[in-house]
């Protein structure tokens, strides 16, 4: 019994040997295939999107071709994004609604559906056909608290198929308790956009739109220390917004007569862009009135700012003028031609972004130890790197005794 019993267990530990099994050659096609079945697997399921490589970015380009080429160089991309969140900050009466109006009035020549939220209703027939909207087409909301804007927004951008337009402004979009019930509770608005505005950049993504939002820089009274100025309505609008614009008005122009303002320079700075890279020089247009851009003398400001004049053969961005180097001159040369200036500036700061750091390690120095004179030692020997060739010199030779 014993002997059978050994006999089971050496038969039973004893395995016939495992062949292998021939490796399936996949060819091209086949992994295509894989890839497209994958893909539609993956975007079925939900709350997510998901695809092999990052999809390129569309963009909205203005119809006119001064305000294409400007915004380019400002912005650094072609356009605005499709699917992204653009905020424009700055203080009262300076121009953030005249600029909004002027993009979604572009596009709406191009047969986008504009809209607009008027949270502060300001937006009159006049004004609209003097900035360029079309009012006719132009769908307009005008909440009386925040989440009836945020609706309205939801409503705009899902059932009506909202394609461009603006929230003015980001201060009115106070709730309802605060707004109907007087309360003076000034955290509430900044938990109604951190609970609304995920939603919103959700279906802005998902529509493929672009929202400008407009947001009003305040001061804080008694602030004598660090900046008094801060965004109303929270961090939430600039957290989901993907390009963040800082507008200005500055040196304004007045009749040397009466006295009344003609115009003004308006200042542009970039303080956040996710969609290309940031730049943060200020950028300048001179616009009248009426926020009416003047090309001309805005080209022939970039182009002393950016060095396009040449004095010696008298040309302004290839463009040959006569008589002194004055503004006069010079508007007279691009006049019609002005778009060329901002894409020669765009082109000068792209060129400057696409260059990579030049390391010249022979003209550096060593700053982590200090001087030469602070870390030298009795014998006169100095630290730093002479020091270090002496010792690997001794160490050479060491090596070469030993071995010998």
């Amino acid at each position: 019994m014993a002997k059978k019993a050994a006999t089971k267990k050496e038969t039973s530990t004893t395995k016939p040997a495992s062949k292998k099994k021939p490796v399936k050659k996949v060819t091209p096609k086949k992994q295509k295939e894989d890839i497209k079945a994958s893909n539609v697997k993956l975007k079925s399921g939900e709350g997510f999107e998901m695809s092999f490589g990052i999809p390129a970015t569309e963009y909205r380009i203005l119809p006119k071709k001064n305000d294409a080429a400007f915004w380019q160089a400002v912005l650094a991309t072609e356009g605005f994004a499709k699917g992204k969140i653009y905020e424009v900050a700055g203080k009262s009466d300076v121009g953030k609604s005249a600029i909004c109006a002027n993009w979604v009035g572009q596009f709406q020549s191009l047969g986008e559906k504009g809209f607009l939220v008027d949270g502060e209703r300001a937006m009159s027939q006049d004004f609209a056909k003097t900035i360029g909207l079309d009012s006719e087409k132009l769908m307009l909301a005008r909440p009386e608290y925040g989440e009836a804007g945020f609706f309205a927004l939801k409503q705009i951008l899902t059932q009506y198929g909202g394609e461009v337009g603006y929230l003015d402004s980001t201060a009115s979009m106070k709730p309802k308790a605060q707004v109907q019930e007087d309360k003076k509770d000034m955290a509430s608005g900044a938990r109604l956009a951190s609970d609304k505005m995920p939603v919103i950049e959700t279906l802005v993504h998902q529509q493929k739109a672009t929202l400008f939002l407009i947001s009003q820089i305040k001061e804080k009274p008694g602030v004598t220390f660090g900046n008094p100025e801060y965004i109303a309505g929270g961090a939430a609008y600039g957290y989901h917004s993907r390009v963040r614009m800082t507008v200005s008005s500055v040196a304004a122009e007045k009749d040397k007569k009466t006295g009344q303002r003609e115009g003004y320079t308006f200042r542009i700075k970039v303080t956040k862009n996710h969609t290309g890279p940031k730049r943060t020089r200020p950028f300048d247009m001179l616009v009248d009135n009426l926020f009416r851009p003047r090309w001309t003398e805005t080209a022939v400001a970039w182009a002393l700012s950016f060095g396009l004049v040449d004095e010696t053969n008298k040309t302004i961005c290839g463009i040959p003028f006569s008589g002194a180097i004055t503004k006069k001159n010079l508007g007279k040369a691009i006049a019609g031609q002005e778009s060329l200036v901002f894409e020669s500036a765009h082109a000068l700061m792209q060129a400057e972004e696409n260059k990579t750091p030049v390391n010249d390690y022979e003209t550096q120095k060593d700053t982590s130890i200090g001087s030469e004179a602070e870390v030298a030692d009795e014998s006169g020997n100095s630290g730093g790197f002479n020091t270090i060739d002496i010792l690997d010199d001794e160490v050479d030779d060491d090596m070469q005794d030993g071995a010998s």
